[in-house]
């Protein structure tokens, strides 16, 4: 009789060692945080906003001197549903991921934020994934026509693009290495005759340090997202680039400097040819250019996608992730 009970419980030991190693996706991999911990995190943040920020993501006055408060009294619990979703998503890119590319998997921890929160931009503090009820629902109609590669195309790319983000925060040395010695920035202490663009810059948490100048064909430029002149909310922006002057160690904005549109700078655009968004900081360019080498390596698109900005990351990744 011990032996039969013994025999059973060695079969239900196997079993269940079998099932862990077959099932294709760890849920538990994923948190998804509770408000209280969240707030604990967002207390912590120093947000560096110029007055348009505030008043653009309309934050009442009550908050003003503890901004971390109205982030906190926005947040939401994930229910039954937003996980189902963002789980079927997760599992769907994994499955197509190359295992040397799954590592950026390795660390998912999702906030769930109120629609109005950041104009509903999905964005990253620390290294949790911010996104908000709008976003998780968007995923609906994929799920229930089971259009995972469309799913993957729409929203799990922002996601990929979110998660390298967190890889950015995990790992500044390395993407400082990408900038500076693939992509021709240089990271400066200091924009000279800035004052007035600091007031008009937009903040973004996954690019806060915004002192990086482009050199390339012996110009030296300035990228940045500043807020239009009849904004009403922080999407209201355009994506400026302005010539610098150099003196010794100095980049300075000339005076009276012309602030030309982004995509009309031949110097940069012949860099980072057909990249139309999310290409007004490194810390940005980076993350929409390894979501798109992703999608490529998971079938999904931009089979052809190219330019010599993304070539030389390949490199700089293929390099990264040998040593």
């Amino acid at each position: 009789m011990i032996q039969i009970v013994l025999l059973i419980f060695i079969l239900i030991v196997v079993l269940l060692v079998v099932r862990h190693y077959k099932e294709p996706f760890n849920v538990n991999k994923i948190q998804f945080l509770e408000n209280n911990s969240v707030c604990k995190i967002l207390k912590k943040i120093n947000y560096k906003y110029n007055t348009l920020d505030i008043k653009l993501r309309n934050i009442p006055f009550e908050y003003h001197d503890n901004l971390y408060k109205y982030y906190c009294d926005h947040l939401l619990d994930f229910n039954s549903l937003d996980k189902k979703l963002l789980i079927w998503v997760i599992e769907g890119m994994k499955q197509r991921t190359p295992d040397h590319l799954l590592f950026i998997f390795n660390t998912m921890k999702f906030a769930k934020f109120k629609n109005n929160i950041e104009n509903g931009y999905p964005h990253t503090n620390y290294d949790i994934v911010f996104i908000t009820e709008k976003f998780i629902y968007n995923l609906l109609s994929y799920y229930n026509n089971n259009n995972i590669e469309d799913a993957i195309k729409d929203i799990g790319a922002i996601i990929i693009h979110e998660f390298i983000h967190v890889w950015q925060r995990k790992a500044p040395e390395k993407f400082n290495d990408l900038y500076t010695y693939y992509w021709n920035f240089v990271k400066v202490d200091k924009i000279y005759n800035n004052n007035y663009l600091e007031s008009v810059k937009r903040y973004n948490p996954d690019g806060v340090d915004t002192n990086w100048v482009f050199h390339f064909k012996g110009k030296h430029i300035y990228i940045l997202s500043v807020y239009s002149e009849d904004a009403k909310h922080i999407g209201n922006v355009n994506f400026i680039a302005i010539y610098l002057e150099k003196s010794g160690d100095k980049y300075i904005i000339p005076k009276n400097a012309k602030k030309h549109d982004l995509l009309s700078v031949k110097e940069y655009n012949s860099f980072f040819t057909h990249l139309y968004g999310n290409h007004y900081h490194p810390n940005e360019i980076s993350a929409e250019l390894l979501s798109i080498y992703y999608l490529k390596q998971m079938n999904i698109s931009h089979e052809d996608y190219s330019n010599m900005g993304y070539k030389n990351m390949v490199v700089w990744l293929n390099k990264t992730l040998k040593n």
